[in-house]
């Protein structure tokens, strides 16, 4: 699904993973290193789809995240394709909401 060069930009990033001060990961490893670090730290994610997109090799989702039942805040998410595989991946987050 991703491109061994992936290029992920969220501000989420350094979040979960602090030592990389950085909100960009440029390849597959690390992403995936992000996210099992992510996922073992915010365990009781829940995305409610709200609109999607898709036009030529970009796709866009738009989803209310809440974390742990209580914080909400909405994202969007745009991946962009190039042979059947996500090259480059941003996610964008709104205000949080109680």
């Amino acid at each position: 699904m991703f491109s061994e060069n992936i290029r992920s930009y969220s501000p989420k990033i350094k979040t979960a993973l602090p030592e990389l001060n950085s909100e960009i990961i440029e390849n597959k490893k690390d992403l995936e290193n992000y996210w099992s670090i992510a996922l073992n730290k915010f365990n009781n994610i829940h995305s409610t789809p709200k609109e999607y997109f898709i036009k030529n090799n970009v796709c866009i989702l738009e989803y209310i995240a809440t974390f742990d039942g209580k914080i909400k805040f909405l994202a969007i998410e745009k991946s962009e394709f190039k042979n059947n595989m996500i090259f480059k991946a941003n996610a964008f987050y709104g205000s949080q909401n109680d």
